[in-house]
């Protein structure tokens, strides 16, 4: 089982890996910006709705590695089905 997981993450054709690290900076980005926003405000607590939009942005970020490390994996299985 975890064989033929890791042969599928290996075998993931250049185009789906190239949309699938993009998205992963991109969620970096998104990460690195939450966490620089949670230090300000934990050096400057000026408001309680500016920690939460952080933290839900830093969660955000999480999600879209997981949605881009799933998607790429199934669009990659389906376009092997279909070729």
């Amino acid at each position: 089982m975890i064989k033929s997981f890791i042969d599928t993450i290996q075998n993931i054709d250049e185009s789906i890996l190239e949309v699938m690290f993009f998205g992963f900076k991109l969620s970096l980005v998104i990460c690195l910006f939450s966490i620089f926003a949670l230090v300000l405000y934990s050096t400057y607590p000026f408001s309680n709705i500016v920690h939460k939009c952080t933290f839900i942005l830093f969660r955000t970020g999480l999600m879209f590695v997981a949605y881009f490390f799933i998607c790429a994996i199934a669009t990659d299985i389906i376009r092997k089905q279909l070729l």
